[in-house]
């Protein structure tokens, strides 16, 4: 069972940066492909929230989720960076052999959306839980996601760290409204078979945290 300690920071400027998204443009990594196409899976649930492509560092944004995830494995210690994007992280660890790249970003990505469950639309407000990860993941404005995943051995634990960095960031204030939509009709909110099993399958071996 996963044993969750949820923590968030929030970004609070008052206006959205301008810019166009870098995209990358070369065949995307069987990893790169599989966190983008779990983000698009999830946005897609929802009213106007268009896809994100997977994003490269340009002149508005440097990206640097892989270098950040290698970087806290080297200290073993969750913490975000500091950039002008938006990121979600997640750490697990497991007695047994460490969920590989794919089915960390996958697990980590559905995890991130599952606080949909603690959102009231109809006020655009937290009903008290963590929320952030969620809105982050299905925020409008949002056009790229850079991830990055690092492993490292934690006293007996096989662990791993994933770093997702969002341009532009969500998470401002008063802004909630017009960039967190509601499920399409009939929409439910919830991932894949594939990434349920996917879930599952980590969670019968796996503590997770989330930051």
């Amino acid at each position: 069972m996963f044993n969750k300690t949820p923590l968030l920071l929030l970004l609070l400027p008052l206006l959205l940066p301008g810019s166009e998204a870098a995209c990358k443009t070369s065949a995307l990594s069987e990893f790169e492909l599989a966190v983008l196409d779990k983000h698009n899976e999830l946005r897609a649930l929802h009213k106007e929230t268009p896809d994100l492509c997977y994003g490269e560092s340009s002149s508005d944004v440097t990206f640097t989720s892989q270098s950040w995830a290698e970087a806290m494995a080297n200290v073993k210690t969750m913490k975000h960076s500091t950039g002008s994007y938006g990121e979600n992280l997640a750490y697990a660890g497991t007695t047994g052999t460490v969920p590989g790249e794919k089915a960390a970003y996958i697990t980590s990505t559905q995890l991130w959306y599952d606080e949909i469950k603690d959102w009231d639309f109809s006020k655009s407000a937290s009903k008290g839980g963590v929320t952030g990860h969620f809105t982050q993941v299905v925020w409008a404005a949002s056009k790229q996601v850079n991830c990055g995943y690092a492993t490292f051995k934690d006293n007996s634990f096989n662990s791993y760290y994933v770093v997702c960095q969002y341009y532009p960031p969500g998470n401002y204030n008063n802004q909630y409204a017009t960039q967190v939509f509601e499920l399409k009709k009939g929409g439910s909110g919830s991932g894949s078979w594939f990434s349920w099993a996917v879930t599952a399958l980590v969670a019968m071996v796996t503590a997770l945290r989330l930051l």
